[in-house]
């Protein structure tokens, strides 16, 4: 008996080490991705499939909306309206253009990518040809100088795609150092568009460079290497995604005029670049200052607001969330990591 009982807690010790490797190949790091279940009236915060709703007049300078700001129906899950039915599934995204109003969903990926190529893809209906909206791709940069964290965005106005693309150097005047338009959008038809944005060998300065690939319904309009694009630069890792009107404080007309545009089936895929062993694990940011739950590099008032919405509730999503020691709680021990570390 011995014997046998030795065996056995030697097979479930081997089995506790054991660690398959498991190719990474097509793993989805997007929830929700067909917008089926979006929470747009819940106050701008996280919903329960993990889209961020912003809907408001913002904080100057940071984007934020508080609640008192906070208005309703400019970013709405809906099903089919009139003539215009989901490109997939029964609902679609609409998101209302307002001069003075950020209308905006994010979502952080599942996971960091720092390595491999991500594949993105975006279903996008123009209402009408007075508008504007964007998609972003947003990351953590390389050095703390580096202005912002746009990779790059798509802008979707009046009847053409345009590229804003991070290249040629780390200060606010390259966050579109390539900046042009790429071709005709259709107006009152859905097209998709593909995005890829595969991580290659840095400069010899250590700066991190992407190559971005980008088709519109099937067709090749930018490939960096070739023809004349550029790669992207000063990025290390992608972190998240945000679609809609960018505006950063009250009264400042944001990037567009009114209008409404329609998104769906949005996907984004990740492709290890070799096979990967699958770990779970809460989010830390051990490379930016503790009590940063947002990645600027700033420890400030908008750090507490992240604590204060989450504060006394159980997470998996580490400092994203303001638990800043990592044990699955928001309490009173962030928020003296969060005082401790203020700017």
């Amino acid at each position: 008996m011995k014997i046998f009982l030795s065996v056995v807690v030697c097979l479930l010790i081997s089995a506790e080490l054991f660690i398959p490797q498991v190719n990474a190949q097509d793993v989805s790091v997007l929830k929700n991705s067909g917008f089926e279940n979006i929470q747009s009236d819940s106050p701008a915060g996280y919903d329960p499939t993990d889209w961020k709703v912003i809907e408001g007049y913002a904080i100057a300078g940071t984007g934020e909306v508080p609640p008192e700001n906070e208005k309703k129906e400019y970013v709405q899950d809906v099903e089919a309206e009139g003539s215009i039915s989901p490109a997939e599934g029964n609902r679609m995204l609409k998101v209302n253009n307002h001069k003075l109003f950020k209308s905006a969903i994010i979502q952080y990926y599942t996971s960091v990518i720092n390595s491999g190529t991500l594949i993105q893809k975006l279903s996008v209906y123009p209402l009408t040809n007075n508008y504007l909206q964007q998609l972003e791709v947003r990351g953590r940069p390389d050095f703390p100088e580096v202005y912002g964290l746009q990779l790059y965005s798509l802008k979707f106005y009046g009847d053409k795609l345009r590229v804003c693309v991070r290249t040629g150097g780390p200060d606010a005047a390259h966050i579109c150092g390539y900046d042009k338009n790429l071709a005709r959008l259709p107006i009152k038809e859905w097209s998709t568009i593909e995005t890829r944005l595969k991580k290659v060998n840095p400069t010899a300065n250590g700066v991190s460079r992407w190559k971005l690939t980008m088709l519109l319904n099937g067709q090749k309009i930018f490939d960096s290497g070739n023809g004349g694009y550029p790669y992207v630069e000063y990025i290390k890792d992608l972190r998240h995604i945000f679609l809609g009107d960018e505006c950063e404080q009250p009264n400042q007309e944001c990037d567009g005029p009114d209008g409404t545009l329609y998104y769906d089936d949005i996907s984004a895929i990740y492709q290890s670049a070799e096979p990967t062993t699958t770990v779970t694990a809460s989010p830390t940011n051990a490379e930016t200052k503790p009590g940063d739950a947002n990645d600027d590099n700033e420890v400030d008032g908008v750090d507490y607001v992240v604590w204060l919405n989450h504060y006394n509730q159980n997470t998996n999503n580490g400092y994203r969330d303001a638990d800043f020691n990592t044990d699955g709680k928001v309490d009173g021990l962030d928020y003296v990591i969060w005082v401790n570390n203020t700017n």
